[in-house]
């Protein structure tokens, strides 16, 4: 069997209703036989007065005439208890006044008895064969309960009567009967449901009346719009689309909602195809006040009816900032725009960043655009710690992030990971999307007012190493840009006026493609296989020729992934001078940094490569960074693959990168003190100074060296090995490696 709504009523906002017996005082029922029915000030219902014969009592039906289409029928209520009263409930009956009465009716009493009888008239009757019984517990005073009743023909003669009373959670059974009845002419007969209250003191309440009807095949006379009375802006409200009098359709029945006022329906139009009997859809008013939402449909039954309109209360609505407000900064080309339009955007890049200025707001809910699952966000409240990895819902929100007061704060979103295997990232159909944050609390807004953007931007190219890949722990991995060298760089950078962006894919060379389908950075007088002037396949960083999103700072950070895959040195070089000529014509005033990876790969080969493009270009503004780190990829606590660094290695690679970006970056004079003194860099097409600036010729005293090929070592003492990226810290032993033709760079 199939129960179909016929009336959901559920008092919710409204005004008190007086005690009537008017159709229109209970929203979908009718009093026919006299009896007064009220809507208190708590949104109740209760019975006000009666007449005194036993049907009369029993009178609030559920349509303004009596009617014929119900055979099988149930009524369900939610009862708040009061005294020694008496709940009837009626299904399948009949009744215009009080002598044409017809139906079966249950009778709920304090002491947890039900009593089954059918109607005629103004006289009440045990069905056939049953008797009166106690069947579970007593009730008790002021506490809810959920009754219902039903009558279902099971077959031409017989009708089944089933009554239950269940706690408030409508789960619980507390008290349960079923009896049957032959009563011959009592089959077959046509009703609605009903009920009454009697009793003693202080008369029982509702907070809500259900009645049902099992649909049959029979064809579909209308349908029904249910949606709540009240509401919030922003919040989904859940409404129904039910059909009325069968199940029938001649096509699918399609209802296109609208308010008027830009709030969405999902799915919209609703559809219901023969056969169905209700479907579920959601309201999201976007405006706060009292919006009218209306609807039509097509398909469906020839002259069906149902057509209408209903109002919404809807609250304030808390503060909606969009990616685009005034108040909102987002990092540069690392971004582009969402699939929600140009109120959204996405990104596929670890580090990529959304920075909100608030005010008045307590709490903060990220409203998420796309359906990728796979990658995680985080988030900062003013300059604290970058914490709470989140996994990036499905077309959901992430909502409760509470604010330590109303304000001003800072509120900022990160990417954290995007996961190298996700193969839209390339073709942006798999991404990480935002459309901003709603706020909560009294008075909460933006303020456009208080942004500060920098004045300068870094743009940082990178592999996994920048990405975060393994940066928290290798086994079992765990990824996130915020323990990366690569944040901690942009963070310092932000201190001294910085913007950042990273754009760092795992896999990705010079000369090799990354993952996800992402192109090499650069190939040689290739375009559409190089990586670095695009967001992604769709967008591009670049207009005319320039990027939109101006870098003063560029860093690149590539080559580990070269030497991996054991690249030949001069196809690395031709790529490099490649891709800093490129860069160049695209940022004709940012200072360039080449950082030699950490573990030391095609060092000779990218510094041959930038020597090469300033050669050609007399260049005075390109610096190369070697931090000769080389030696703790061996080390497990350094790194757990030999490759990746976790997150004592990345604080202190970026200990050792930050003041050295700082120096070429012009932030710091090279003594230390903050000025616009410039790094060590070219000049007239001179080779910049590299640190190292070259091996070591001569060993001074107090200078430890690094090995920069591993060796072994003919000594008085037998062979000695001599591991690449050992440190030495001993002059006399320096000196003797240095004697013995080791490859020795000073180290930091």
């Amino acid at each position: 069997m199939t129960w179909f709504s016929v009336v959901n009523y559920t008092p919710s906002g409204s005004a008190a209703v007086a005690a009537s017996a008017a159709p229109g005082s209970i929203p979908g029922f009718n009093d026919p036989n006299g009896n007064s029915w009220s809507i208190n000030a708590n949104n109740t219902i209760q019975q006000v007065s009666t007449n005194n014969t036993p049907w009369a009592r029993n009178g609030l039906f559920n349509s303004s005439t009596a009617g014929s289409f119900i055979v099988d029928s149930q009524i369900k209520t939610t009862i708040l208890w009061q005294g020694t009263d008496t709940l009837q409930l009626l299904a399948r009956a009949k009744t215009i006044g009080v002598a044409n009465t017809l139906g079966y009716m249950v009778t709920f009493n304090a002491a947890g008895t039900f009593t089954f009888n059918y109607v005629s008239g103004t006289s009440v009757y045990a069905p056939n064969g049953t008797v009166t019984g106690t069947f579970g517990t007593a009730l008790v005073s002021g506490t809810t309960y959920v009754c219902q009743f039903s009558a279902v023909q099971t077959n031409s003669t017989t009708t089944t009567l089933t009554a239950t009373m269940f706690a408030s959670d409508g789960v619980t059974v507390i008290n349960t009967a079923t009896v049957t009845d032959t009563t011959s002419w009592l089959q077959n007969t046509n009703g609605y449901a009903g009920l009454a209250i009697n009793g003693t003191g202080t008369i029982s309440t509702f907070s809500n009346i259900q009645t049902f009807t099992d649909v049959n095949n029979a064809s579909s006379t209308g349908y029904t719009i249910t949606l709540p009375n009240s509401g919030q802006a922003l919040s989904p409200l859940s409404g129904s689309l039910a059909l009325v009098g069968g199940s029938t359709l001649t096509t699918t029945l399609a209802v296109t909602l609208s308010d008027g006022a830009s709030g969405t329906f999902s799915p919209n139009p609703v559809t219901i195809p023969s056969g169905g009997t209700s479907v579920g859809f959601t309201y999201t008013p976007q405006v706060s006040g009292t919006p009218t939402v209306t609807w039509t449909y097509t398909g469906g039954n020839g002259g069906m009816t149902g057509n209408g309109s209903q109002s919404e209360t809807i609250a304030t609505a808390p503060a909606l900032l969009y990616m685009n407000d005034a108040s909102c900064v987002l990092s540069g080309n690392n971004w582009e725009q969402g699939s929600a339009g140009v109120t959204s955007v996405q990104s596929s890049w670890a580090g990529a960043y959304a920075r909100f200025y608030v005010t008045g707001a307590t709490g903060v809910n990220i409203l998420v655009d796309g359906t990728q699952t796979l990658g995680s966000i985080n988030w900062q409240i003013d300059n604290g710690s970058i914490l709470n990895t989140v996994q990036i819902p499905s077309g959901g929100n992430i909502s409760g992030i509470a604010l330590p007061d109303t304000g001003p704060h800072i509120f900022t979103v990160y990417v954290s990971t995007f996961p190298a295997g996700d193969a839209g990232r390339w073709a942006s159909t798999g991404y990480i999307g935002l459309k901003g944050i709603q706020l909560t609390g009294g008075g909460a807004a933006g303020n456009p007012s208080a942004v500060v953007t920098g004045t300068k931007r870094m743009l940082l190219y990178g592999d996994s190493i920048s990405e975060g890949i393994r940066a928290f722990s290798n086994s079992p991995e765990v990824d996130g840009n915020q323990y990366e060298y690569s944040s901690y760089l942009g963070q310092a950078l932000k201190s001294v006026g910085y913007e950042y962006s990273i754009s760092a894919c795992s896999g990705q060379g010079y000369t090799i493609a990354g993952t996800s389908s992402v192109p090499p950075l650069f190939t040689p007088g290739n375009d559409s296989n190089s990586a670095w002037d695009k967001v992604s396949s769709a967008t591009s960083r670049l207009s005319s020729g320039q990027f939109k999103v101006m870098p003063t700072l560029i860093l690149d950070m590539h080559g580990t992934n070269d030497g991996l895959q054991s690249v030949a040195s001069g196809t690395v070089t031709t790529a490099v001078q490649g891709f800093y000529t490129a860069v160049r014509a695209a940022a004709p005033l940012a200072t360039l940094i080449g950082v030699i990876p950490f573990g030391g790969y095609v060092r000779a080969a990218k510094i041959a490569g930038i020597n090469a493009f300033i050669a050609a270009s007399g260049d005075t503004n390109t610096f190369i960074i070697d931090l000769a780190t080389d030696n703790r990829f061996s080390n497990t606590t350094f790194s757990g693959d030999g490759i990746h660094m976790q997150t004592t290695a990345t604080g202190e690679i970026a200990s050792l990168l930050i003041p050295a970006v700082f120096v070429a970056a012009g932030v710091t004079s090279s003594s230390g003190g903050s000025g616009s003194g410039s790094g060590s860099g070219g000049g007239s097409g001179s080779t910049p100074t590299v640190y190292p600036a070259t091996y070591a010729t001569t060993i001074a005293q107090g200078t430890n060296y690094s090995v920069d090929v591993s060796t072994s070592v003919q000594t008085g003492f037998g062979t000695v090995n001599v591991s690449k990226g050992t440190v030495i810290t001993d002059y006399n032993v320096a000196k003797m490696l240095l004697a013995s033709g080791v490859k020795l760079l000073p180290h930091p």
